[in-house]
């Protein structure tokens, strides 16, 4: 699963990023084929906070309910002494899903709920996150809301910056001179 993987990521920069006092976001950023269905869902990023989650339907009948087991989430964990959910990978302030796809990326964020170093989210204009409702968590009940903007991933179109020292904008420049002069510009 992809959630797996990101948590396993995350875990992966644990060290890295503790090495900062100030907060740390990690940003996750694919360019595959399909990248935008895995990462810019909501369900993605809520699996990256609270782990998939499961139906629970008892067998003699009642309401079904929703549940997870943290396996795979990003942030908590369950306490095998006290069975309370927990914080873990506090050096990580907020996880960023960045999915690239021809000429725009889409991201979403992952809020910590207990980081070391909070984030202060208007660094981030128009990106939308999820974060724990209420923390700490009571009686093993674990909600999720969506702040800042709606919750989808938040497009941005990619914009060409160029250096004017490199090749193609050397080469850019000479095409210009020579056309402005009434030079062919194929050598």
């Amino acid at each position: 699963m992809i959630t797996e993987r990101i948590t396993a990521r995350a875990s992966d920069k644990v060290r890295q990023l503790s090495k900062y006092k100030m907060p740390r976001v990690l940003a996750i950023v694919s360019s595959h084929i399909g990248a935008n269905a895995l990462l810019s869902s909501t369900l993605a990023a809520q699996n990256v906070l609270i782990s998939d989650a499961k139906i629970s339907q008892p067998i003699v009948g009642g309401l079904a309910t929703q549940i997870t087991d943290l396996k795979s989430s990003a942030f908590l964990r369950c306490d095998p002494a006290t069975g309370k959910v927990i914080s873990q990978r506090q050096s990580i302030s907020a996880v960023l899903l960045v999915s690239v796809a021809g000429d725009r990326s889409s991201v979403l964020g992952i809020l910590h709920p207990e980081p070391l170093y909070p984030l202060n989210i208007d660094a981030f204009p128009e990106i939308p996150f999820v974060k724990i409702q209420r923390w700490p968590v009571e009686n093993g009940e674990i909600r999720t809301e969506w702040v800042l903007g709606q919750p989808s991933g938040r497009d941005f179109k990619h914009q060409m910056i160029r250096h004017p020292g490199d090749n193609v904008s050397r080469m850019l420049r000479s095409v210009r001179e020579k056309r402005k002069r009434g030079s062919p510009t194929s050598g």
